[in-house]
């Protein structure tokens, strides 16, 4: 039995709040413990700690990161902040979970990368749907050959943002290919053993924000293998992924929450956890990632085999690319 993983989190929005529920309330609690939250203001910390049973609200972010109870740090507050809040965990001493898009920039990605292999500390971006079982499954059949040589790549995720509920706040609603496209990258890829695509094709719909409301785009990879996706925030699209090789096709239902995969050789169902509180689909699935974040950890690994350092900045990089195609007047595009 290993050190308890003793958690600080950076930020009190839902996304943090989906974190603290789902993501650590099936872990083994002789593994993982939540000691202190932090935001911007005391009193949401306070809340927040309140709510979720956590321990200590700290006044600032710097005032958690130096907490000597504290080994790692969960980033979930909005992209335009994981750059400099990363930089504190580290500097601090402090490994790091960062929520997914990692930064904002290829620039940045690198340097905090490269902070973290100076500090032998371990950083990960919050991929937790490569932990899933149903992800698990797809690894083991392309590793079984089954499908034969992969050549392409298809999937399309989307939702309806345009509800009353959500916020449509431009740094927290995010951009098509920021919000959504990100775990498109991930999966292409998951598929593609973090490979780097030769090149990058995209275009996209840009809304009076000067957002993309909705993209294409096209991963050309070495000898002759292709990924697809469509992502949109005005309408609900199918959001399953197909891989398609020369001796056959995998589908994974749902790909970004599945708990169903289609072979030639049948359908399995690879169920999340049970859960005692309603999260949003898939969201059960995120104490999956915190066990691999244990394991490295334990391990005194500062990189996951599944999401390396490498693959980290290959996404930033795709992204970028993604970004200038479609004209999207971000601050954080490289020059």
């Amino acid at each position: 039995m290993g050190k308890q993983l003793r958690w600080g989190i950076f930020g009190t929005g839902h996304v943090s709040s989906e974190f603290v529920d789902s993501g650590l309330s099936y872990a083994n609690l002789e593994e993982h413990k939540f000691y202190g939250v932090a935001a911007r203001k005391l009193e949401d910390a306070k809340s927040f700690a309140e709510k979720h049973g956590i321990e200590k609200a700290f006044n600032s972010y710097e005032d958690l990161a130096g907490d000597p109870n504290i080994d790692i740090v969960y980033v979930g507050t909005v992209t335009s902040t994981h750059f400099r809040l990363g930089k504190i965990a580290l500097e601090s001493g402090k490994h790091v979970l960062m929520e997914s898009r990692f930064c904002g920039s290829v620039s940045e990605t690198k340097e905090l990368l490269e902070l973290a292999k100076q500090k032998n500390l371990f950083i990960m971006s919050s991929a937790w749907m490569r932990f899933l079982p149903s992800w698990e499954e797809l690894r083991r059949e392309l590793k079984s050959n089954l499908i034969g040589d992969v050549k392409q790549v298809l999937l399309t995720f989307g939702f309806d943002l345009t509800h009353p509920e959500l916020n449509r706040i431009k740094e927290k609603r995010g951009e098509s290919h920021l919000d959504i496209g990100i775990t498109c990258v991930e999966f292409a890829g998951f598929v593609f053993n973090g490979e780097k695509p030769i090149k990058v094709v995209s275009t996209g719909h840009l809304n009076s924000d000067g957002d993309d409301d909705s993209t294409s785009t096209t991963l050309l990879y070495e000898g002759g293998r292709t990924a697809t996706f469509l992502t949109h925030n005005l309408v609900k699209l199918p959001n399953d992924a197909f891989v398609i090789g020369t001796k056959g096709q995998i589908t994974i239902h749902d790909f970004w929450c599945s708990t169903k995969i289609t072979t030639s050789e049948g359908t399995t169902e690879l169920p999340l956890p049970e859960t005692t509180t309603t999260f949003p689909r898939g969201m059960n699935g995120l104490f999956f990632q915190c066990k691999e974040v244990y394991r490295c950890i334990q391990s005194g690994l500062i990189e996951s085999p599944v999401m390396s350092h490498a693959e980290i900045l290959i996404h930033a990089q795709i992204h970028e690319s993604m970004r200038k195609q479609i004209g999207i007047r971000s601050p954080h595009n490289d020059q």
